[in-house]
């Protein structure tokens, strides 16, 4: 496993080779604005006719705010776009765009045919090894591999290097449909905070209103992002500890002769956790978590099933595939906080014998809850999203996080102001817009998919 002083190393190789062996282009990309590319007639494309861009880590609160004071207006009203639990970028954009799950919840991931730990802070300097079904073979725009690190450094600048990018590949389009991924945006957020994002959107929203002139109603426009950002300054929860003093010994690798050996992926400052040990253990592992008074809720499988636990309470949630219905049984407490929902079903009538409910009830319900589209969210969190997937999940109470020690030192060099992962809301809930016409409130990210993809 890599140590924290690799990824430290890692981390001034890649600026070092941004600013080394890239310097050119890096200079020649973030010179200037975009404004004098905007006035150039050279810089103009008259063939596209759908314009689709995803933004990472914008929330929606932030866009809709701007809506209201008169940006974006070439939309109508933002919708509330809901991530997946985790709510991190792989999970959430492959739902989108109807990709291949990825091979974990972060670049470090735990590979359990390898039983090893892949990826982490090398993956940034090297180009990206695209699969066939990759989300990122979708987007005919991404920023450099090696920006997506150095934007933690110089968020601002990499952000008008980011955008200068995006125009100049978007004008030189020949095709109907272009997409674009302008990934700094979160980088901006959790370095720059809300108002630095701000300053960053409304530069969008004036490249984004000359190409909708310049293209007189002949173009359509969607803009949206696949998760939320928290403004908040995290504390890192000591897992490791806990988890040693409750017997457990946290290792690279597992081992069938030892239930007490756990795995954990640390990476990125993040609210949520991912967590891999031996079948038998998982329950001794969650009950163990949900004692730390840094989480808010943790989910593991049981068979079928998916046991959540939280504030001192037990509960189940039951999915009944042939008829895409969840049950949600509190056994002790009500970790979710739904019972007063499930009591106004009942007096509703909505509540069948069986306690089994259908999923677009569920979502309606639970679209604006503090913890929005739980049910639907935790089951395929547990049992779905990657192709690694944790035995145990735990999303954290806000302002808390997991994270290497590495990045730990780094937030305070550089604090980090946001965070997304965890299961609340401000930390999941991105937007969405399409000059096509206003779209449903709320959209799970997989609902996404359908405006993308129509024709």
């Amino acid at each position: 496993m890599k140590t924290w002083h690799s990824l430290v190393i890692a981390g001034f190789i890649g600026l070092g080779l941004l600013l080394g062996g890239g310097a050119m282009a890096f200079l020649r990309y973030t010179e200037g604005g975009v404004e004098e590319l905007l006035r150039d007639p050279r810089y103009t494309n008259d063939r596209t006719e759908r314009l689709i861009v995803m933004l990472d880590g914008v929330p929606y609160e932030t866009m809709d705010a701007l809506w209201q004071q008169g940006y974006f207006r070439i939309f109508p009203r933002p919708s509330r776009v809901i991530a997946p639990f985790p709510s991190m970028t792989d999970v959430s954009a492959a739902e989108i765009w109807g990709a291949e799950p990825p091979e974990g919840y972060e670049s470090l991931y735990f590979d359990r045919a390898g039983n090893a730990l892949r990826g982490g802070a090398g993956t940034y300097l090297r180009k990206r090894a695209l699969r066939n079904a990759d989300y990122h073979r979708k987007l005919d725009y991404v920023e450099p591999r090696a920006y997506e690190f150095a934007a933690y450094g110089f968020p601002e600048r990499i952000f008008r290097a980011d955008l200068r990018r995006f125009l100049l590949a978007y004008t030189a389009c020949r095709r109907p449909v272009f997409t674009a991924f302008l990934k700094s945006t979160d980088a901006v957020a959790h370095i720059g905070g809300e108002e630095l994002l701000k300053k960053a959107l409304v530069q969008l929203d004036m490249v984004l209103r000359a190409i909708a002139r310049a293209r007189a109603g002949r173009l359509e426009i969607t803009l949206f992002s696949e998760h939320g950002n928290q403004w908040i300054r995290p504390r890192r929860a000591d897992v490791n500890g806990h988890l040693r003093r409750h017997g457990f010994r946290v290792r690279d690798r597992l081992d069938a002769r030892d239930e007490r050996a756990v795995v954990i992926p640390d990476f990125g400052l993040v609210g949520y956790m991912a967590l891999y040990a031996m079948p038998s253990a998982r329950r001794r592992v969650a009950e163990a978590l949900a004692e730390m008074e840094e989480v808010a809720l943790v989910a593991y499988a049981d068979g079928e099933d998916v046991v959540v636990l939280g504030g001192g309470g037990v509960a189940r949630i039951s999915y009944d595939r042939r008829r895409g219905r969840f049950r949600y049984e509190a056994q002790r407490g009500d970790p979710l906080g739904l019972k007063r929902i499930a009591e106004q079903m009942t007096r509703r009538g909505e509540m069948p014998e069986d306690g089994y409910i259908a999923d677009a009830v569920w979502f309606k319900a639970l679209a604006a809850h503090s913890y929005p589209d739980a049910l639907f969210r935790l089951y395929h969190g547990v049992h779905g999203l990657v192709k690694n997937r944790a035995d145990v999940l735990v999303s954290f109470r806000d302002g808390f996080v997991s994270g290497r020690r590495a990045f730990q030192a780094y937030d305070r060099l550089i604090p980090i102001v946001a965070i997304h992962g965890g299961i609340g809301a401000a930390q999941s809930v991105g937007f969405f817009m399409s000059t096509a016409g206003e779209a449903p409130p709320y959209l799970r990210a997989e609902m996404v998919r359908a405006y993308l993809e129509r024709r």
